[in-house]
């Protein structure tokens, strides 16, 4: 679901850049750029839980006022939790709403800004006015929960406003972090910046960046390492009796990961992946989707099924059924991936026309997934993104199993809603990356769902009413060398809790 703040003006057009968020004005034309002076990380991560505060400060150094909007692009997975911005002296706040993001203003900016906004921008309108000269200070805070594999814990921030080509000085970009583990942590690093200071004490870590009158030019990157020894299952709990907070009894969280052994039972897959060799895919684009798939198949468990399936104008697939995975199958799939040539259409609706029905004979038993890959929008076949949405959801609806959908963007000219909408209908996530990022991102990703061990688990709380607030709702599967974090408020005392397989 997108966030949005209330009030709405109309289309943008003169646009204040800061290093992670946006300010659009409602009026101007046209579309122009506005320093941002600032951009300020202060960060609080106890297990994984990560409290994110950025203050940005914004002024017009155009000749007209402005009615200034607010943008920024929370991650998958962030909610903000407060806005407040400084005029005439004074700290205001403002009030959080949810939207299904009908109307939010995103649609009418150029795509180049709704690529780098994601697809859960926040969004805020300023009831005021910004004079030339005038500046405006803006504070976000935002709860995240940080992706885990394999015993590391990424965090990624927006620093980089070159995607959006400026390159603009600023006065000071600054990150501070402090970071506790009641797991042990091996390492931690600014694996994007080098900090001016850096700490370890094994359960606490500090660091500090600071520089000035510099360019925006890379997100910072945050990597801390968790002892591998120390699996299992962790739960933390901020309840409150009384008096209770002012929203309910505290919080907690809920964190377990499958120790690796070789007793515990992998779960079989049923896999596809779909790889767009349209004309725009030519040249590094291609060559790295080919490697990374290569890659996939010699890296398939015994006892899984899989096929491949190329698209432009016309869908190929290897097999018409999935085939198992035997020595001969993977040596016609290498054959086949090494023959693919990018030409042609985006024919995005027909190849999953052809993928999907092949999941008719799987069962709620083994992993269904489907990896599809694209680097543009569809233009043979369905090309209304809307029906092109409904064609998909209604192919796997027909299906008598679910499936995993996920999904990669490459490069700028990718529809976000697309990719977003069919992989979050379908319990996957839509990823958005650069043109020569694929190879190891796709890889990466392969690493993590190699081997599931809990298909569709669901969280139980007895009484019902003890908790709300739960999130995620909807369980991902379990994967070795990944995590099942579960958060949520109590809403009252004395109750137990457990996740279940289905």
């Amino acid at each position: 679901m997108k966030r949005t703040f209330l009030i709405c003006f109309m289309v943008a057009a003169c646009v204040m850049l800061s290093a992670a968020g946006v300010v659009v004005n409602a009026v101007l034309n046209p579309l122009m750029n506005i320093n941002a002076l600032r951009c300020e990380y202060n960060v609080s991560i106890e297990n994984q839980i990560a409290i994110v505060t950025v203050k940005e400060v914004f002024t017009n150094n155009y000749t007209s006022p402005i009615a200034p909007r607010f943008y920024f692009p929370l991650q998958d997975g962030a909610n903000a939790t407060q806005l407040r911005w400084f005029w005439n002296g004074y700290w205001l706040q403002a009030n959080i709403s949810a939207s299904s993001g009908s109307g939010t203003g995103v649609e009418q900016l150029p795509q180049i800004y709704q690529n780098y906004l994601g697809a859960n921008p926040l969004k805020f309108d300023f009831n005021t006015a910004l004079h030339p000269g005038d500046s405006l200070a803006i504070e976000l805070t935002y709860v995240q929960l940080l992706p885990y594999s394999y015993g590391n814990v990424d965090m990624t921030l927006r620093n980089n406003n070159s995607y959006l080509n400026t390159y603009q000085t600023m006065l000071t970009q600054s990150l501070n972090v402090s970071l506790h583990s009641d797991r042990t942590i091996t390492s931690f690093q600014l694996l994007s910046h080098t900090p001016n200071s850096i700490s370890n004490t094994a359960h606490d870590a500090q660091m500090h960046y600071l520089v000035q009158n510099q360019t925006a030019m890379n997100n910072y990157h945050l990597r801390y390492a968790l002892n591998s020894e120390e699996l299992g299952l962790w739960s933390m709990s901020t309840m409150t009796t009384n008096p209770p907070d002012t929203y309910g009894h505290g919080f907690f969280s809920f964190i377990v990961e499958p120790e690796p052994s070789d007793s515990l039972q992998i779960i079989n897959k049923v896999f596809t992946l779909i790889l767009d060799r349209s004309g725009s895919m030519y040249g590094t684009k291609i060559e790295q989707a080919k490697e990374a798939a290569r890659y996939i198949v010699n890296n398939l468990n015994e006892g899984d099924y899989f096929n491949l399936i190329s698209f432009s104008s016309q869908v190929t697939p290897l097999w018409t059924t999935h085939q198992p995975r035997t020595p001969y199958n993977v040596s016609l799939a290498l054959s086949n991936i090494n023959s693919i040539q990018a030409n042609g259409s985006t024919n995005i609706s027909e190849a999953f026309s052809v993928a999907v029905p092949q999941f008719n004979i799987a069962t709620q038993n083994t992993a269904n997934i489907i990896i599809f890959l694209t680097d543009g929008q569809p233009t043979v076949g369905i090309t209304n993104i809307p029906s092109l949405i409904a064609h998909i959801d209604n192919l796997i609806s027909q299906t008598e199993t679910g499936i995993y959908l996920f999904t990669f963007g490459i490069g700028s000219d990718v529809n976000p809603q697309l990719l977003s909408q069919i992989a979050a209908h379908n319990s996957g996530i839509a990823t958005f990356l650069g043109d020569n990022d694929l190879n190891t991102t796709l890889v990466d990703f392969y690493n993590t769902i190699q081997n599931p061990v809990m298909l569709n688990p669901i969280f139980s709380v007895t009484p019902a009413m003890a908790v709300e607030e739960v999130y995620p709702m909807a369980l991902p599967n379990l994967y070795i060398g990944k995590q099942l974090i579960i958060s949520g408020r109590y809403s009252m005392r004395g109750f137990m809790f457990s996740p279940l397989n289905r």
